[in-house]
């Protein structure tokens, strides 16, 4: 930013706010401004005047108010997340593809973390449980594995004492 803009008003960057977060991003603004919190976050995208392209931004800023709890001025940063954005739009769009292939192989395919609890889980354990995958991920194993879960099926064979 030049820097000139470090003297314009809330007005002046609102319209560099990009036009589909503006309603959302104004009002949230707004909000905290009305309220009591003390402290003000969001992350939105502007259209930088220098060269027209679409960035990330997160906003942060402490709320100056008086003995009523109006507020006199918020201190604050705008900080550039776009390459962070960026990141995690393409982790979205690569999740997306693995769900894709998964789901469609005739396979119980999972990914169940230290804590043994599962992270994952695709199309099939919903056939074979007979759940919903919402009902499956975020159960610990030994819950999905309950046979009163699946009632009568059995994914694992008891090998009793000796293993």
């Amino acid at each position: 930013m030049p820097p000139s803009a470090a003297n314009e008003t809330h007005e002046q960057w609102v319209q560099r706010i990009h036009p589909d977060d503006r309603a959302s991003v104004e009002r949230h603004f707004r909000d905290a401004v009305a309220g009591r919190d003390k402290h003000y976050k969001s992350e939105y995208r502007i259209i930088r005047p220098s060269d027209g392209e679409v960035r990330w931004i997160r906003a942060v800023a402490e709320i100056e108010r008086d003995e009523d709890g109006r507020a006199l001025k918020l201190v604050g940063a705008h900080i550039d997340i776009t390459d962070r954005k960026e990141a995690e739009q393409a982790a979205r769009a690569s999740e997306e593809r693995l769900r894709a292939v998964a789901d469609a192989l005739p396979l119980l395919i999972s990914y169940v973390d230290e804590d043994r609890v599962f992270r994952f889980a695709n199309k099939p354990y919903e056939d074979w449980f007979g759940r919903p995958l919402s009902e499956i991920v975020g159960l610990e194993l030994i819950d999905v594995m309950d046979p009163a879960m699946y009632g009568a099926r059995r994914p694992f064979v008891d090998r009793g004492a000796g293993g």
